[in-house]
């Protein structure tokens, strides 16, 4: 019983801090197994370096039947899993998304140019108001 409670209790407590955060989400949807999404993950890394603490990044991994779970999990989290559902299948897929929004504010496909998720990322930041409209 208490194994179970503290279950429930962790997984509460990510949920809560999942959606308490102010933060925009970067949302990425990849596959080892993906030369595209290899090339991806290096631009990811940099721009995480570059906004640290503004934007939060989730990586959703389609690998195996395991990370597919997980992946689905952390979607559902983070409110994110009709975008999840949707797009798992079509790797690599980036949403930006307003903070508590389940509708990406912009989606990209297999794009690995750093220039286009800056300028993307860096809208989305300074313009917050207009372009996170509820």
């Amino acid at each position: 019983m208490k194994f179970k409670l503290l279950l429930l209790t962790t997984l509460f407590t990510f949920t809560q801090n999942a959606y308490a955060s102010d933060n925009p989400l970067f949302v990425t949807i990849t596959s080892k197994y993906c030369s595209t999404c290899k090339e991806l993950d290096p631009v990811v890394e940099e721009l995480k370096s570059k906004y640290d603490g503004k934007i939060t990044f989730i990586k959703l991994d389609v690998s195996s039947k395991d990370s597919i779970e997980a992946a689905k999990d952390t979607a559902n989290q983070y409110g994110i899993s009709n975008f999840y559902e949707k797009n798992k299948m079509s790797i690599p897929r980036v949403g930006l998304f307003c903070t508590g929004a389940e509708k990406p504010e912009k989606s990209f496909l297999g794009e690995t140019n750093k220039e286009i998720y800056e300028e993307a990322v860096s809208d989305l930041l300074t313009n917050t108001a207009k372009v996170c409209v509820k």
